[in-house]
């Protein structure tokens, strides 16, 4: 029997409802909902059934006994239950994945752990999980849209940090230079390197002669690189933001509209919203890269020169939000979803 599904529950933790094909063709024959070509099973939509007609009714009766579809001969407007217990929020979950309006896709990579990947998709102030796996296709309960932001913030904010560790801001072209002597060389951010060392590892980055010298000495001089004993070190607080980019971990989150045009076909956003998040889980950070109009308030804020010719299009900025911060932005995240 399943177990009444908590109005407040993390959705990576949710029992799945795992449908065999031919449930999803009866759902599209007898269910009551249309399925949309932006539907998760949408793919059921073409090339007529795959499964025989016992097959399907099997499958139906199966649902039937779960109370997740009534009963045939139901005098209810559509099939599919919305009762009271644990099968409505599954019941519910059907109706989103059948016609979702935005889906939202959560990465929480941390090597060596398998990365954990969710698809969410969204309608009508509900959310549910749903995704192929092998040959049958998973569901996630409906949880109620807005507590989503709140649940997956967990897994992107990080914990109040130090004074001196709320945020940085660094050029693409540091990053990468300084990625060159450290990961390149399976350095962590705290080992310091000689300056050979060094030098060689900007070389096999394409970087040689006199321009490295002048990128060792610009790092220098933006205080990233320091003297470490004989040798060169990241200095405080660089090396602990570069740390987390290092880390390999990060949660990263991706909204994007699914509203199905006049030919019936999904369109999928141009330019899908992102938010990510490095480091290991309770030390993320925010990490984005600022352009145009954000990135001449930065270098204003900062007291730099905002001028084209001293600045790079983008700059990459990380900061700890806390997870109040980290829940409106991913309410924005899905709002601005809406609106595309």
């Amino acid at each position: 029997m399943m177990k009444p599904v908590p109005r407040l529950i993390d959705p990576f933790e949710l029992d799945e409802l795992h449908l065999p094909l031919p449930a999803l063709e009866y759902l599209a024959e007898h269910g009551g909902v249309p399925v949309t070509p932006a539907s998760p099973f949408g793919f059921i939509l073409s090339g007529g059934p795959r499964c025989s007609a016992a097959e399907r009714e099997i499958a139906g009766q199966d649902l039937v006994g779960r109370g997740i579809l009534q009963p045939e001969g139901s005098a209810a407007s559509d099939a599919i239950r919305a009762g009271a217990g644990a099968a409505s929020h599954y019941a519910k979950a059907l109706h989103v994945l059948a016609q979702p309006q935005i889906q939202l896709r959560v990465a929480v990579v941390a090597p060596p752990k398998e990365p954990t990947r969710l698809s969410l998709f969204l309608r009508d102030g509900w959310a549910a999980a749903g995704g192929v796996d092998g040959e049958t296709f998973r569901v996630g309960a409906a949880v109620d849209a807005n507590l989503v932001p709140r649940l997956l913030a967990r897994h992107a904010a990080g914990k109040e940090p130090a004074a001196d560790l709320r945020g940085i801001f660094l050029w693409p072209s540091q990053i990468s230079l300084l990625t060159a002597i450290w990961p390149g060389q399976g350095k962590q951010a705290h080992e310091p390197v000689s300056a050979a060392a060094a030098t060689t590892a900007l070389a096999r980055a394409g970087v040689s002669g006199e321009a490295a010298a002048a990128a060792l000495r610009a790092l220098s001089e933006a205080g990233i690189v320091g003297p470490a004993g004989d040798e060169l070190g990241l200095q405080h607080p660089f090396r602990f933001w570069l740390a987390l980019i290092w880390s390999g971990q990060y949660c990263e989150l991706v909204a994007t509209a699914l509203t199905a045009n006049n030919g019936g076909e999904p369109r999928q956003s141009d330019s899908s919203r992102r938010l990510l998040f490095v480091g290991p889980r309770g030390r993320r950070a925010h990490c984005q890269r600022l352009s145009g109009d954000d990135l001449t308030a930065a270098l204003l804020t900062l007291g730099a020169d905002p001028a084209p010719e001293h600045r790079e299009d983008e700059l990459v900025a990380l900061a700890f939000l806390a997870e109040a911060v980290t829940t409106e932005m991913i309410r924005g995240l899905m709002r601005s979803a809406e609106q595309q």
